[in-house]
């Protein structure tokens, strides 16, 4: 009987120390396993002014990201067509300012040219950054967490995006807030400091 009950200890044993294994080898796995996403291009789709022309410049010289918000309800794929068209009409700009946009359901549009110097953070500060938008009509006071001000899937797809430039171009190295630029303007009214320790967290 007693050589029985070890044999059982012993397969007790070896089962946990199976299940340890496993359960580390899954966390391995999840921690360094790279999020897959996509930019989709809509760059020659979006309107663009008649009487002027957005110049280039050189994006090498390029080192910091701006992050805005709309300010505006969020209006799915159609959005950065209408935020074009209201640029170009309203404020006299001759494309979309934004670089990148951000749909609430985690949708990434590229929807101008990285190189091309567009009006989105002020005079004086648009031609050595680009423009990183999400939509929507929040407040940083809705909430203590980013994740609970806006969708999760946007939050989550706009720390991907900054994650996902940074390491394609490594001369991106500042991420600032709109508002920390531009007197009067609080967007993307986020916490910015959790929002940067989460794009260190993404793996790209």
């Amino acid at each position: 009987m007693s050589k029985g009950i070890k044999i059982n200890e012993n397969t007790e044993m070896i089962l946990a120390a199976a299940l340890v294994v496993g359960a580390l080898s899954f966390m391995f796995i999840m921690f360094f396993r790279k999020e897959k996403r996509k930019i989709h291009n809509i760059v020659d789709d979006l309107p663009v002014s008649s009487s002027c022309t957005s110049a280039d410049r050189d994006f090498d010289a390029v080192d910091t990201i701006v992050v805005h918000q709309t300010a505006s309800l969020c209006k799915g794929d159609k959005h950065p067509h209408d935020t074009a068209r209201h640029h170009i009409s309203g404020n006299g700009w001759c494309g979309i300012g934004y670089h990148i946009f951000i749909t609430e359901t985690g949708k990434i549009f590229q929807t101008r040219k990285l190189r091309t110097n567009s009006a989105h953070a002020g005079k004086g500060k648009n031609t050595k950054s680009i423009g990183v938008v999400i939509c929507g009509d929040h407040r940083v006071a809705d909430a203590p967490k980013n994740e609970q001000i806006v969708p999760k899937e946007q939050y989550r797809a706009l720390s991907w995006t900054i994650a996902y430039l940074q390491k394609q171009y490594p001369h991106l190295t500042k991420v600032v807030s709109h508002g920390s630029l531009s007197a009067g303007r609080t967007d993307p009214n986020l916490h910015m400091n959790e929002l940067l320790n989460d794009v260190k967290k993404v793996r790209v």
